[in-house]
């Protein structure tokens, strides 16, 4: 990340090198360090999601737990700073300074890591179908790891298997890293100071703004619906020093959810593919981004909503949408649409075991460049797909393929990427959840290049020869035998294809 833009200070430049160094040692996955005023001080997001909601549930831990050093609170509440139930978040108190660090609750910082875990998926957008809520809830307090939280939520029927593991590596990368920002605080020549955090985020803030003069200034509108034919509309605003994301008119939906914190996360993540590069995620980057998303819509959510389907689906849909309003305003921004959103399955047996998998569509080309086939900028933290190998050892099912989908990218003078083939054979009995964004509306051209195909999933019932289509969401009884393929959109083409040679 250092590489991809120069701040102007070498002290500011010294403390971003720290804070990435204690998220490294925090584990994998999405980190936050969060200042006690509430001021994001880095995010590492792997998915667009956690850019805000991840500060977010570190600020609503400090509010109603007031956490001491060390202390460790748990949640995974959509709307308390989470994204969807699958994801468990850990969040920690970090004191590094001597002699005031009473001052909030004994901390300095606060540090936040986030455990994704397979989602379920929601048919009838309820957020009890996608497991047990949990509020910001005290894991370990002076030291002594509260077990009874722990094994309640372990008892849930939607707990994955690995709860209890996953949980204390995390808390071992927690202290990991707290103890190297508390060896840093005693550095008295050292940069971790609660006075240079003002002058980092003053520092990112101007290095961002930097980069931001260099979009396209003007005004523009789009609108796109989703599969289930709800409006997102989108009026995209680039000024000298700021980015305005209005959603105004955007519609309420009973299946596609999510927070205004979520959104905010697409936004940001756009504006850093229009630009082609990673920007420091902070509080002082997060002042050129402006983000209205009216309260009931499908961008703002409110409980009981249900957000799985909204963290995946949906942010995709906005990501697209805004890259659209990008290249109506700059042709150098132009590009077809993609097969942007994961079509996700899941597979659960009999046995308590279930198979969650999330498979990409192809990009849209764009005006100089083709698009890639299965790929998908972003759904970096959404397809954590097990290998083959792995997933037939652990589950009872066999991967029979996984192939490019023929034809499925758009013609045009730069071809659409083309979407996946996925076939599964089920060993035993198992219940079939799935939803596809793209089921219906497919990929456009643009520049009078073709459409990419839409998304597909079929049946082939054990001892017979007939495919049968199913419908873009819904829940299925499997049989041992039965054979279920999943075809991914392809991404839409870039110009007018070329005429087939004469003869």
């Amino acid at each position: 990340m250092r590489k991809s833009w120069a701040f102007a200070e070498y002290q500011a430049e010294t403390l971003l090198q720290l804070l990435e160094t204690a998220l490294e040692l925090s584990g994998e996955g999405s980190a936050a360090l969060v200042a006690m005023d509430g001021k994001p001080l880095h995010v590492r997001a792997l998915h667009p999601a956690d850019t805000a909601t991840l500060p977010n549930a570190a600020v609503l831990c400090q509010q109603y737990l007031q956490l001491k050093d060390g202390d460790v609170a748990l949640l995974n509440d959509p709307f308390a700073g989470g994204t969807r139930l699958s994801d468990l978040t850990l969040v920690t108190g970090v004191a590094f300074e001597a002699g005031d660090g009473k001052s909030g609750g004994g901390c300095d910082t606060l540090l936040a890591r986030r455990l994704p875990f397979d989602p379920r998926v929601s048919v009838e957008g309820k957020i009890d179908d996608e497991g047990l809520r949990i509020p910001p809830m005290p894991l370990v307090a002076q030291g002594r790891t509260n077990v009874e939280i722990l094994a309640a939520i372990a008892a849930a029927p939607s707990a994955p298997s690995n709860l209890a593991d996953a949980i204390s590596s995390a808390l071992a990368g927690l202290e990991r890293a707290r103890a190297y920002l508390k060896a840093c605080g005693k550095d008295p020549h050292g940069e971790l100071r609660k006075t240079n955090f003002k002058k980092y985020l003053d520092t990112s803030r101007d290095a961002v703004n930097h980069w931001v003069a260099k979009l396209p200034l003007g005004e523009t509108s789009v609108s796109a619906r989703l599969e289930t034919g709800e409006w997102l509309k989108l009026r995209l605003e680039i000024r000298d020093d700021k980015v305005i994301f209005d959603f105004t008119g955007t519609e309420s939906s009973s299946r596609v959810q999510l927070t205004d914190l979520a959104t905010f996360g697409a936004c940001f993540r756009a504006i850093e593919a229009a630009l082609g590069r990673k920007l420091p995620a902070n509080a002082g980057s997060f002042q050129h981004v402006q983000v209205l998303a009216p309260a009931r819509t499908w961008v703002n959510a409110k409980p009981p909503a249900a957000t799985s389907r909204g963290v995946s689906d949906g942010l995709a849909t906005i990501a697209t949408l805004i890259a659209k309003a990008f290249g109506q305003l700059s042709t150098a921004h132009r590009a077809a649409g993609s097969g942007h959103a994961a079509s996700r399955l899941r597979f659960d047996f009999g046995d308590g075991r279930s198979f969650s998998d999330a498979t990409p569509g192809g990009a849209g080309a764009r005006s100089e460049a083709a698009g890639l086939d299965g790929w998908s900028v972003w759904l970096d933290g959404e397809a954590r797909a097990l290998s083959v190998e792995r997933a037939e050892r652990l589950y009872p099912l066999q991967i029979r393929s996984v192939v490019l989908r023929p034809g499925s990218g758009g013609k045009g003078r730069w071809a659409g990427g083309a979407g996946v083939v996925k076939s599964y054979l089920v060993l035993e009995s198992a219940k079939l959840s799935w939803a596809l964004e793209q089921a219906s509306a497919k990929p456009e051209g643009a520049d009078g290049g073709k459409a990419g195909m839409a998304a597909e999933l079929t049946i082939v019932r054990s001892g017979t020869a007939k495919s049968e289509e199913l419908p873009s969401m819904g829940r299925l009884d499997l049989s041992p035998g039965d054979l279920v393929h999943l075809h991914t959109p392809g991404g839409g083409g870039f110009g007018e294809p070329e005429p087939a040679p004469i003869g």
